[in-house]
């Protein structure tokens, strides 16, 4: 039985270490906001995000514009001229080269990419203003967040390898 006073004495010696540390975790805001403020605002922030993309790619793929996605994410190339028959076309004993836009797989890359890093940004975006509202702080580990996505950036590689080389390659 001589525990029991011993777990008495240490009960009060806790509370006010409990009502410390409630009162460090007090929120900024003085209180969590309710799920029926967060809620809206994060599908607020979803759904402005989607109106952008639909009238970016509205404004872009009216039939006036001249632009289309098939040809920014090509790139120019030197080719061979053909006849209709396919035999190269001669000039001076050369085939005569032209300029046409083809295909290229490090901007399909990149694009995959910006899409990617584009939804991660949103999903951590998501939680982060999910923890701001419970909390009323920025999560601590956000900065992590950011190390991670800058880490993402890596998918644009290929892309910039291909910039470079054509920087330097002979003219």
């Amino acid at each position: 039985m001589p525990a029991a006073p011993a777990i008495a004495a240490a009960v009060p010696a806790t509370v006010p270490a409990a009502a410390t540390a409630a009162a460090a975790a007090q929120p900024a805001l003085g209180f969590p906001v309710s799920d029926w403020v967060t809620f809206p605002v994060i599908a607020l922030v979803v759904l402005g995000l989607i109106w952008t993309l639909v009238t970016v790619r509205n404004a872009l793929g009216a039939p006036n514009s001249g632009w289309s996605l098939k040809d920014a994410l090509s790139e120019e190339a030197d080719v061979t001229q053909t006849a209709a028959d396919g035999s190269p076309v001669m000039a001076g004993g050369a085939p005569v080269k032209i300029t046409r836009l083809a295909a290229s797989s490090s901007r399909l890359i990149a694009f995959i990419g910006m899409l990617a890093i584009l939804f991660l940004y949103l999903g951590f975006g998501i939680f982060i203003l999910w923890g701001f509202s419970q909390t009323g702080t920025i999560p601590a580990s956000s900065g992590q967040v950011t190390s991670f996505l800058i880490g993402g950036l890596t998918l644009f590689a290929p892309y910039i390898a291909n910039k470079f080389a054509s920087l330097l390659a002979p003219r």
